[in-house]
Parts: structure tokens; sequence; C-alpha cells
């Protein structure tokens, strides 16, 4: 079997096989990591990511009022934690349609972003944000910037490491990276009952949570490995209750009934709000050692 893809221990345990990876899905017993174990290519992937149709459909369906809230916590809490005299500069690697980057400027940062997505990168243009078309590179000075942001990439990449490294590089000394990424939680355990009880035929929890919008799971364990392993120290670390579309979305993944599936996503989504549903997202900020 394929050695962890963040600390490299050589024995995961098999999860299952998942039809949309067509990969064998494993799980690290040292750190908890999860991911595919097949490599997928990397021009798939962005072929999928240049579907115009499906990124609009997407940004559509996002929970905007929470996103808001959420890029307008992330920013006062950068804020505190970078030290400089000048204005500060952000980079948001992965940037999408430059909703968090519109929110930073509003709020007194200098900003960039790149995205491989064209249909992304035009539509954060049209909305006065404009974004490097393609992955964080050598086009970006080394030391050049005081904070990093990753909402929801890492899982969207399988050499996150790399990426890590790159964005390390690219940090001014003392500076700050946040991630955001999906957790490890109750979801993956239900799933993982589901499967075990029906021989493997009840895969649509876990299918929804690996696929390839999700080529790796993170634990906090794995997180703070990964980041370390880069030359970053943790600042803070958590695991919360935040879901990006609205709880109809994902139940409608699930083949619910149309009212069946409007009821309860009320009610979900009221949970959601008031934070007491289940913690399915990290947030942490680490600092690059001065």
């Amino acid at each position: 079997m394929r050695a962890c893809r963040v600390c490299g221990d050589d024995g995961p345990q098999h999860v299952y096989h998942s039809e949309p990876l067509t990969s064998e899905v494993l799980r690290c017993r040292s750190c908890g990591h999860t991911y595919a174990a097949k490599d997928i290519l990397e021009e798939f992937l962005i072929a999928d990511y240049n579907d115009a149709e499906a990124m609009q459909t997407w940004a559509d369906t996002v929970r905007q009022e929470s996103a808001v809230r959420l890029y307008r916590k992330v920013t006062y809490r950068l804020t505190t934690l970078v030290d400089t005299d000048d204005v500060p500069t952000v980079h948001d690697v992965g940037a999408g349609s430059g909703g968090f980057l519109k929110v930073a400027r509003e709020l007194g940062w200098r900003i960039q972003g790149n995205e491989i997505s064209r249909p992304f990168a035009e539509m954060a243009r049209q909305d006065g944000v404009d974004l490097y078309l393609g992955a964080l590179g050598e086009e970006q000075r080394s030391s050049s910037v005081d904070a990093v942001t990753l909402f929801c990439v890492l899982a969207h990449v399988q050499n996150s490491g790399e990426l890590v490294r790159e964005a390390h590089r690219v940090l001014a000394p003392g500076g700050i990276i946040f991630v955001r990424t999906p957790a490890w939680c109750a979801i993956e355990r239900l799933g993982q009952f589901l499967l075990r009880i029906s021989r493997g035929r009840w895969s649509s929890i876990m299918d929804h949570r690996m696929n390839l919008a999700h080529l790796q799971i993170f634990t906090e364990r794995s997180i703070t490995k990964q980041l370390e392993s880069a030359g970053f120290t943790l600042e803070q670390l958590e695991t919360v209750c935040e879901y990006a579309c609205p709880a109809e979305v994902y139940l409608r993944s699930f083949g619910i009934p149309a009212l069946a599936r409007r009821l309860a996503g009320r009610a979900l989504d009221a949970l959601i709000d008031r934070r007491l549903f289940l913690r399915n997202t990290i947030h942490v900020y680490a600092r690059k050692v001065a």
C-alpha cells in the first residue's frame, strides 16, 4: 500500500474503493490522514475546474453571508497576528471568484492571489479582483507577502506538502499562513460504518467526502505535521462546524426526496448557524519562523 502522503508511515489502513476517484482510499494509522492511493492526473483536475457551468453552479450555491462573516473573521485575526509597520499584503491561493480578497481589501489589506480555474478568475475580474491564472510558483517573489491564505485548497491537491512549502517561500519571515480544510470527523465515521454493514454497497457518504474535489482529508495531527514539516510553528488550531453550502444541497446529493430535504435542510441550517452540528472543518494559523 502507498505510504502516507503527509507523514510517510508505510502501514496505512484500507478504507474503501472510491468509484468517483477510481482509486483505493487509505487512512494513515499514525497521523490519521485519509487520501487517494492513486495519483490523479493534474491535467484532468484542471479540465474539471475549467468547466464554466459547474463553477458558476458552485458559486451560486455557496452560503454567501456565512462566507463573508468567515472572511472578515479571518482578516481580523490575521491583522492581530501579522507584525508590520506597512500596509500588510495577503496572497490568497486558489482564490476562486475573489470573495476573500475583496473583503480583505475593504479591511485595509493589499491583495493578490492566484487561481487555476479560468471561469473563477473571470468572475473575480468582473468583481474588481485581478488574479494570476495558474498555480502558486516562481512568478511570486520569495519573502514578499505578510500572509498566505488557503480556503479549502489543500484537499484539492495531492502534493499538498509542495504547495505548503511554496507558501512558506513567498511569506516574509514571521509571516502567517491560514489554512481552512475539511476535517476527518463523525461524517466519515458514519460513512465507514455504513460501508462495513453494507459490505461496501452504501458508499454515498464517503463518496461525498472523497472525490475529485476532495483528494485527501486532514486530521488535526496530519495538518500539524504538514505545516511543521514545511517550517511553520502553530499559532492557533481548531475544528469547527462550518458548511459551505445550504444543507439542502448536500441532502440532494444523497438522493433525498425534495420535500424531505427542504424540511430537513431548514432544520440542519439552523443547527449549523448556531454551530451545533458536526464539526467538519479545520482552521489553522501558523507562523513562518523568522
